[in-house]
Formats: structure tokens, C-alpha cells, sequence
């Protein structure tokens, strides 16, 4: 995906807009085109987002991206 995917879901009677963003793959500044638009939106979506979720992949060890993405979706 590169756009993100809205989605209202009711729990315990409360509505919550639940985001599926875009990966963060590389550095925004070494992006181009569609890819670097696609991480703008992800950005102000995790910046606006009460929760945040980061899916990494287990059988891969942590890079230097994956902890800018979670620094980014703690602050």
C-alpha cells in the first residue's frame, strides 16, 4: 500500500478509525516520486494517531530505520 487505508471498527461501544499506512522502507530524503509522497502521508499519520502499532519482521534483526520508526511513533 501506498496510500492510507481507513477502517471505523466498534469496541465495547466505542468507534475507533483504525490506519494501515504505508512501510517506511528507506530515508525519506533518498525517496522519489510515489514512494517519498507515501512516507509524508505515513508521517502525519503516526503524528495524529493516539495508538501506533510497528510491525517488524522477526526473522530479520532490527536496522537503524526500524528504530527511527518506532522513536517516531513513541515521541
Amino acid at each position: 500500500t501506498r496510500d492510507p487505508v481507513d477502517e471505523l471498527i466498534e469496541l465495547g461501544g466505542v468507534t475507533w478509525k483504525f490506519v494501515d499506512t504505508a512501510g517506511i522502507r528507506k530515508r525519506v530524503h533518498l525517496q522519489q516520486g510515489a514512494d517519498y509522497y507515501a512516507s509524508l502521508r505515513t508521517a502525519a499519520a503516526v503524528e495524529k494517531a493516539e495508538v501506533a502499532v510497528v510491525l517488524i519482521d522477526a526473522s530479520e534483526s532490527i536496522s537503524v530505520q526500524d528504530q527511527r520508526i518506532v522513536t517516531m511513533a513513541v515521541e
